[in-house]
């Protein structure tokens, strides 16, 4: 049996990155385990439209999708573009050597040691014990091998594993979908709440609003009256003060006159 070296996870680079592309990742991590990211390329495709220049300004960006970041950096930036429409037989050739450099790097970093954990190590152990059987292996293989446990045991608990793994795998990803879906539903509640009393608040503010205006139109007009009879007052004092001025100018011409009549009385009877 074949054992992994590398794993290419491959994403359109002119598609939108969706929550289903994270919990894709997710689900490998918990199924493979974590150490899954060492052996990790990225490869994506669609170059030929968005253009290697822009694909790394992509990768760069604060916008690009933050658990894309961290897979890259965790996997140490193994990441290749490929055209999809180039026909240039040079070009294809670079893009093929540039993916088998970063798997050979791979190779490198892990010492020529491939992917393992517990459950890919027995499935090994069993498929080598299914070839000693085909090629008809000496009674000291056999022996030595039936030590440990005999084919079809090593195989029912190779599927016991696998399946528990499944199934562990599709449980903790179908409790996080509910999970995320009942915090989506109360964050939907608490939105419709704020909302209906953001709209309660609103109306009040609008009767306050129209009240206030009522009483502002009530003391503007009650100010206009005001202003009209103050202005009344105030040409009936204008009016009275110079009935009074010209009161005073009539009995001043009159004492005047009267002084007169005195003083001419006076000079005729000298």
């Amino acid at each position: 049996m074949g054992y992994i070296h590398a794993m290419l996870m491959v994403f359109s680079a002119t598609s939108r990155f969706s929550h289903e592309d994270e919990k894709t990742i997710e689900a490998i991590k918990m199924f493979f385990g974590g150490t899954i990211i060492d052996h990790l390329i990225l490869v994506f495709t669609n170059g030929d439209r968005i253009g290697e220049n822009n694909w790394k300004k992509m990768l760069s960006d604060d916008n690009f999708p933050k658990y894309l970041q961290d897979v890259l950096k965790q996997c140490k930036n193994r990441a290749v573009l490929f055209g999809n429409e180039t026909n240039d037989k040079k070009k294809c050739d670079a893009q093929l050597k540039e993916l088998l450099d970063l798997v050979d790097s791979v190779v490198s970093i892990k010492c020529g040691k491939p992917f393992s954990n517990q459950m890919f190590a027995r499935i090994n152990i069993a498929h080598e014990q299914k070839e000693l059987h085909a090629k008809g292996s000496s009674t000291e293989q056999l022996s030595e091998l039936k030590k440990e446990r005999s084919y079809d045991e090593y195989f029912a608990q190779v599927t016991r594993m696998v399946e528990e793994k499944l199934n562990k795998t599709i449980e903790m990803m179908g409790k996080q979908l509910r999970e995320e879906k009942t915090a989506r539903q109360k964050a939907e509640e608490k939105v419709t709440e704020a909302v209906s009393k953001s709209q309660d608040q609103m109306r009040r503010l609008r009767l306050s609003l129209a009240k206030a205006q009522e009483e502002s139109d009530k003391v503007r007009e009650e100010n206009k009256k005001y202003r009209e009879s103050e202005k009344v007052r105030r040409e009936k004092e204008e009016k009275t003060k110079e009935e009074i001025e010209d009161l005073k100018d009539k009995l001043n011409n009159m004492e005047r006159e009267q002084q007169n009549m005195k003083n001419s009385n006076s000079c005729n009877i000298l």
